[in-house]
């Protein structure tokens, strides 16, 4: 998979660089971000658990809490989305648990309710 960050080079991909660690990185990231307040409140209330995620040694693709420039903001059919810039895929955050995106692979796709895959907040895929 092409641009698959692993382990600890994760920090460093997230720009926060060596000096910040720990859930002060976690508070960094949801302060960053264009995700919802009910994701960043996540990502606040479970900082530990969110920082241990990221240094799991797993495959992860960027998302749009922890590179929100690779995202553009926008509305399909009333809904808050992030469409990647690369791929035009369409993120859409899970309102109801706040912990992942549902992912599209485009707004066609979006709109018929076809998703492909789920991506936890970090970048990890998520079992469908």
């Amino acid at each position: 998979m092409a641009g698959v960050i692993v382990g600890a080079e994760v920090w460093a991909w997230l720009g926060l660089g060596a000096a910040v660690v720990g859930t002060a990185a976690v508070l960094q990231l949801a302060h960053k971000s264009s995700v919802s307040a009910k994701m960043k409140q996540y990502a606040r209330d479970n900082q530990a658990k969110v920082e241990q995620d990221f240094i799991k040694n797993e495959p992860r693709e960027p998302t749009p809490f922890t590179s929100p420039s690779l995202f553009t903001n926008d509305s399909i059919s009333g809904q808050k989305v992030h469409i990647k810039k690369d791929s035009g895929e369409v993120w859409q955050e899970d309102m109801l648990h706040a912990t992942h995106f549902e992912v599209y692979a485009s707004r066609k796709a979006f709109e018929k309710g076809t998703r492909n895959r789920a991506v936890w907040l970090h970048g990890r895929s998520k079992p469908l």
